[in-house]
């Protein structure tokens, strides 16, 4: 079961980042089992010549879809387990994973729990389909104050710790998965009109369609350094998602997820800015430009 799978690891000039997360996953004690192709979308910062360097068993691709492509009709993979470069994941986690699917055939796709290096939970490790309904309960609190029962797009991780049982939920973040070959092969490869962000959510939802499940894995986790490259905030993630609504549920749904986007986030810029005066903390000042980046796009003025 577990030599037939395949790690596939999206960079993009990350190299330090690379060099770690390779690092893990080519550990003595993967080798024979779990194998490793780098899909690099042209990177300019020496990356390529890393990989060549220090990682020559690491095979090469120049999109994620042609990773994806080459594990399952060249080496026959029987699952595909997409990491971030930015992600820090041992060979031991990756079989954890690849067992439960191996147990539940009817299981597409899992995710393991997100933590990021200072501790903190990560707010997009998995969640609900995005509709009207899931986008009013996460912007205006209602998903928060009501303890989870009015489910929101994002799952609430604190919610699940402790938790030693697969949670069912409708999309898992793209940073961390195994999926399925068998599933993958029906349902079809990462929709290549949501570049960057959005296209894990579409996948995951186009699975769920098609009959499968999809888990989230709360008592597994993962190191995601989210940011650790540099990157400023992009509202592109919030883009992708509303573009998805317009999609699947039309032009009213995505108009209501949409205000209650420019609503939601607009009020969370206002409450870091307030904390950020009172306190001076670095983290607020950043949490409140962040919000509104996504608010200003909401708007219609990003």
């Amino acid at each position: 079961m577990a030599a037939h799978t395949w790690a596939i690891v999206v960079n993009w000039n990350t190299k330090g980042l690379l060099r770690a997360c390779l690092t893990a996953l080519t550990a003595q004690e993967g080798a024979g089992w779990l194998h490793v192709i780098c899909v690099d979308n042209g990177s300019t910062d020496g990356s390529v010549e890393l990989v060549e360097r220090e990682f020559p068993s690491v095979g090469f691709a120049r999109a994620c879809n042609q990773g994806i492509v080459l594990a399952l009709e060249q080496y026959g993979a029987e699952y595909v387990a997409l990491v971030n470069s930015d992600v820090v994941v041992s060979p031991a986690t990756v079989a954890v994973l690849v067992a439960l699917l191996a147990d539940r055939p009817e299981v597409a796709a899992i995710g393991p729990l997100l933590r990021l290096p200072d501790g903190r939970l990560q707010t997009g490790a998995a969640g609900f389909a995005p509709t009207a309904w899931s986008g009013v309960c996460q912007f205006l609190f209602l998903s928060a104050l009501t303890r989870g029962r009015c489910r929101g797009f994002f799952i609430d991780q604190r919610r699940f710790a402790g938790c030693t049982h697969p949670v069912a939920v409708d999309w898992v973040s793209g940073a961390c998965v195994v999926a399925r070959a068998a599933a993958i092969r029906r349902v079809g490869l990462l929709d290549t009109r949501f570049f960057m962000y959005g296209e894990d959510v579409e996948w995951c939802c186009r699975l769920r369609r098609s009959s499968f499940s999809v888990w989230y894995a709360p008592w597994v986790e993962v190191v995601h350094r989210q940011g650790a490259s540099g990157a400023r905030p992009s509202p592109e993630w919030l883009a992708s998602t509303c573009e998805l609504v317009r999609r699947d549920r039309h032009q009213l749904e995505y108009l209501v997820f949409r205000l209650a986007a420019a609503l939601g986030l607009g009020a969370r810029r206002a409450v870091y800015t307030v904390a950020y005066i009172a306190t001076r903390k670095e983290c607020y000042r950043r949490l409140a430009n962040d919000m509104g980046v996504y608010a200003r796009w909401a708007i219609g003025l990003g």
